[in-house]
């Protein structure tokens, strides 16, 4: 709990933003200057309705990609996805590796961050993933 705490004031810190670009997809990216070390592998999946990007886990739950800033979303043979500067071409159905946190932006979302209100999963009080700049995405297509 004090680890999303503690991404949620650095997100605030001088110089870190987050910014909403494209959209279909619409994807969110930010230039955090650190970040958390918690790692996750999740399926990559897009909703035709808020044209959002998801991470679908195994356990049937999801949450919102934070992508580090160069990302930049991407239709690749009719599939939606995105060009991440430290994984390459992730498009949906691909499972990836990344390291990073979560946080609630239900409740604590950064000002001037506006999403399709589908965008964010409403079954879970961490539903946002913050990918970390520094460390590389490992991505395992199907």
């Amino acid at each position: 709990m004090l680890a999303g705490v503690a991404l949620a004031t650095s997100a605030c810190a001088a110089g870190d933003t987050v910014q909403v670009i494209g959209t279909d997809p619409l994807i969110v990216v930010h230039d955090f200057s650190s970040g958390m070390q918690m790692q996750l592998e999740a399926t990559l999946a897009y909703d035709p309705r808020s044209k959002c990007l998801r991470l679908d886990f195994r356990s049937g739950s999801s949450m919102l990609p934070v992508w580090p800033d160069g990302t930049r979303p991407l239709i690749h043979d009719g599939k939606r996805g995105v060009q991440a500067p430290t994984g390459g071409r992730i498009v949906e159905g691909d499972t990836l590796i990344a390291g990073g946190g979560s946080v609630d932006w239900a409740s604590n979302r950064p000002g001037g961050v506006e999403l399709p209100p589908d965008c964010l999963p409403a079954e879970r009080d961490f539903n946002v993933f913050v990918i970390n700049a520094d460390d590389p995405i490992t991505v395992d297509s199907r």
